[in-house]
């Protein structure tokens, strides 16, 4: 029989992948510089600029997310960035959008350190899981492939996690949305 601790070390951590995973908190105060490049960063700019300019119904998580995905070219990221610049209200230029850009290699790694992150900790409050077993438990839910973006507040996220205490009955609030996926 599972003590109450572990059953509080189980829920947390599960609530933290999901609210990790599903969640589109916008706690994090938008930052002047995102991740990527200087020309990603023109083009988070740009983009946001855009969905403001133009009363987009995503303007107001926009800077969360764009800010949080590093591009997968800093010419594309440029020339979207002067062509969003010019363009009407009407679209985004083609092949400039949020799921356009994003280089996914650096997202997915950060999925995969949170998920260990989890693990561990999981580990550390309820020693008769193994690692193994909590990855078993929450690759699944996490789907880290359709990872596009990290929030500014991940880093954060990590830290919390691994200071999280194993009698925590809340999810660190860094933690809420810090992966940007394609849904």
């Amino acid at each position: 029989m599972r003590s109450k601790s572990n059953q509080a070390a189980s829920y947390i951590l599960f609530a933290v992948a999901l609210t990790v995973a599903c969640g589109s908190s916008s706690s994090t105060p938008p930052a002047t510089k995102g991740r990527g490049t200087p020309a990603c960063n023109e083009w988070q700019t740009a983009i946001c600029g855009w969905a403001a300019k133009c009363n987009s119904p995503t303007a107001s998580i926009c800077e969360d997310q764009a800010k949080g995905i590093s591009c997968i070219s800093d010419k594309l990221a440029l020339d979207c960035a002067t062509a969003i610049d010019a363009t009407a209200c009407t679209a985004l230029p083609s092949g400039c959008n949020i799921f356009d850009l994003p280089d996914p290699a650096p997202a997915m790694a950060a999925c995969h350190q949170f998920l260990d992150e989890l693990c561990a900790a999981q580990v550390r409050c309820a020693p008769t899981t193994t690692a193994e077993q909590c990855h078993q438990a929450l690759d699944p839910k996490t789907d880290c492939t359709k990872v596009i973006g990290v929030k500014l507040s991940f880093e954060q996220c990590i830290s919390d996690i691994k200071a999280l205490s194993c009698q925590a009955s809340t999810s660190p609030a860094s933690c809420t949305g810090a992966l940007v996926s394609k849904q």
